[in-house]
């Protein structure tokens, strides 16, 4: 699945420059049939380019003077071009390509770097493919209504389910304002149906329309990812998974564990910290379930690393359910 990604990824690179080509070849068509000097010029040009490059190939004595000279001759000839299109009201850049995006000019590298761009494109690519596309559409915060939640005060927590959801709401609406300025790691817990995987697909979707890559995994096909990165060595998913922007686990917790799924998390989590690559966890397990679930150094890395935040209160699709207008019998 991952390198059909790449592919589109590369295709939509290759479609952009085509498409910046074709604008610049139409562009140069309509100014040369106005203004035919500017043509002439540009066939001066390429020779002496053509010229200069040949004499420096066959005299490799070819003194600096000499060439500086020639060269110099080249760009009063491009300087000349300027001034005609000026002169004209047109734009002095007529004549350039114009890139989608001028730093990789749509390769999508930056000598062997990818560039900024790539990221937010194989975001788009990723979600238009994911089943996270219908989800952030159906669930997300123009949707998340708080009266849902109970307001009455629970004796056990302290405070109400209404109160709890608001101060985490508050709390992520500052993570998502200052995704590129905090490091915190989220870990989401409490009963089934508290509105933690809710939560999950509203950060997804404003940092997926921000431009950065926020992959979505449930903790069983995370784990399926990850021993195919050991044990087939896969650059590209393992590209995906370690150094997307934001990854996001659901179900965390409910995945087989045995000594390789437990390396394999602790790998990951090490090596999402240390690219400065966020995480947040979403689980039913209580905090004492999670040492017990997994080895001492995960639970600490955990422990020691994320932000917690409990959801409390009874099943949300319960309520929601209640909600909805009865049938009519016939």
């Amino acid at each position: 699945m991952i390198s059909s990604y790449i592919s589109k990824v590369n295709k939509y690179y290759e479609e952009l420059r085509e498409k910046a080509k074709s604008r610049y070849e139409k562009n140069k068509e309509i100014i040369y049939a106005k203004l035919p000097i500017i043509e002439e010029i540009q066939s001066e040009i390429q020779e002496k380019s053509s010229a200069l490059i040949l004499l420096t190939i066959n005299n490799p004595s070819f003194s600096d003077l000499e060439f500086n000279k020639r060269k110099l001759e080249i760009q009063d000839l491009r300087s000349r071009i300027v001034e005609i299109l000026v002169e004209n009201n047109l734009p002095m850049n007529s004549l350039d390509i114009v890139y989608n995006c001028f730093t990789c000019k749509d390769t999508g590298y930056v000598a062997s770097n990818k560039c900024k761009c790539y990221r937010k494109v194989l975001a788009k690519i990723y979600l238009d493919e994911s089943e996270l596309k219908d989800l952030i559409q159906k669930y997300n915060f123009q949707k998340f209504d708080f009266n849902l939640f109970p307001k009455q005060i629970t004796e056990k927590e302290g405070k109400s389910p209404r109160a709890n959801i608001r101060a985490i709401r508050n709390e992520i609406d500052n993570y998502i304002n200052n995704f590129d300025k905090i490091n915190d790691n989220l870990c989401f817990y409490g009963a089934v149906g508290s509105g933690k995987s809710f939560m999950t697909y509203c950060i997804a979707k404003e940092l997926l329309e921000r431009g950065y890559l926020v992959i979505y995994k449930s903790s069983t096909d995370l784990f399926e990812d990850l021993r195919t990165i050991r044990i087939q060595s896969d650059k590209n998913l393992e590209d995906l998974i370690f150094n997307c922007d934001l990854l996001i686990i659901d179900d965390f917790g409910i995945e087989l564990t045995n000594d390789y799924t437990s390396l394999d998390l602790f790998n990951l989590l090490n090596k999402k910290m240390l690219y400065n690559k966020k995480i947040l966890i979403s689980t039913n397990l209580l905090l004492e379930n999670i040492v017990e679930k997994y080895q001492e150094r995960i639970y600490s890395r955990i422990i020691g690393n994320f932000k917690f935040h409990r959801f409390i209160g009874e099943d949300l699709r319960i309520e929601l359910s209640n909600k909805k207008p009865k049938k009519s019998k016939e």
